[in-house]
Order: structure tokens, then C-alpha cells, then sequence
């Protein structure tokens, strides 16, 4: 269950370089067709993509369309979001 937004919560921020390419024609990931499967198994994986996901909804942060970012394929959405339209 989604719980609700807290008021009071702090939100840090930070910036990250990220390598962007295009994708070779007729290669798998030129080919890939917008499904992802991803489980986070590494134990230093998880806490960043919590406050990631935290920080996003404690910032009242929406998907283009004015969605709001609540669930953990939201997140995912959210940064593609941010990196198309970085990348343009």
C-alpha cells in the first residue's frame, strides 16, 4: 500500500554524470521495446533506490502527464523522463 506524503520530511539532492550513446543499429538494446524486469539484489543497491524513491515523493515530484510519482516503476519512469529530456 502506498503511504501517503509526509509534510516534514527532508530532501537532499546531488548531481550525477551519466554516459549517454546511441544504440548500434540491430543490436539487442537498439531492439529492446520498453519492458523492464529488474530485481535488486546487491546489498548497497536498495538503500539508494529507497531514498531515490522517497526523496521523489517527499518533493511532490509528477510524471509528465501530472502523475505523481508513487511507485517504484514511477521512479524508474521518472528518471528515463528526466534523461530523454536531458539528452535532447
Amino acid at each position: 500500500m502506498i503511504q501517503p506524503r509526509t509534510a516534514t520530511q527532508k530532501v537532499d539532492s546531488f548531481s550525477i554524470e551519466v554516459p549517454m550513446a546511441d544504440p548500434p543499429e540491430g543490436t539487442y538494446i537498439a531492439g529492446q521495446h520498453g519492458r523492464i524486469e529488474v530485481q535488486l539484489s546487491r546489498v548497497d543497491e536498495l538503500p539508494g533506490f529507497r531514498r531515490l524513491h522517497a526523496g521523489l515523493r517527499a518533493a511532490n515530484v509528477v510524471l509528465k502527464g501530472d502523475k505523481p510519482v508513487e511507485s517504484a516503476a514511477d521512479v524508474i519512469r521518472w528518471v528515463m523522463q528526466q534523461l530523454t529530456s536531458g539528452a535532447a
